[in-house]
């Protein structure tokens, strides 16, 4: 495997608060998956979970594109789960060749995250 894509994204947590705010279901359902809406919404503080979500999905198409791949990636075809310890993961609906890993960070006023995507030349 070898790295053909990397793709970063800064998000301002109270943008996505505002927009949770304003347009509620109409925003998270068009964006996040329902896994990742109980997930984010059981948390201390939803509106920084959702920020990195949606940073990392962000970071993961632009890591994407960087490979060559052409398509839009619906929002929604894009999952960020953690583990117990907390370590994000990448399920993808659409059908992308490799493998992509996703880091993501809140600190303050923002939500960061980084892809890094690995495919095959074999």
């Amino acid at each position: 495997m070898s790295i053909t894509g990397i793709g970063t994204d800064l998000v301002k947590i109270d943008r996505i608060q505002r927009l949770i705010h304003r347009y509620g279901e109409r925003f998270t359902g068009k964006i996040f998956t329902l896994n990742e809406i109980a997930y984010c919404s059981k948390r201390a503080a939803p509106e920084v979970h959702f920020a990195g979500r949606f940073a990392a999905k962000e970071a993961i198409a632009k890591a994407a594109y960087q490979t060559g791949w052409m398509q839009v990636i619906p929002w929604r075809d894009i999952e960020v789960s953690s583990d117990d310890y907390g370590r994000p993961s990448v399920q993808l609906l659409t059908k992308i060749p490799g493998v992509c890993h996703v880091s993501i960070s809140h600190d303050g006023e923002y939500a960061l995250a980084f892809a890094i995507w690995e495919t095959d030349h074999a």
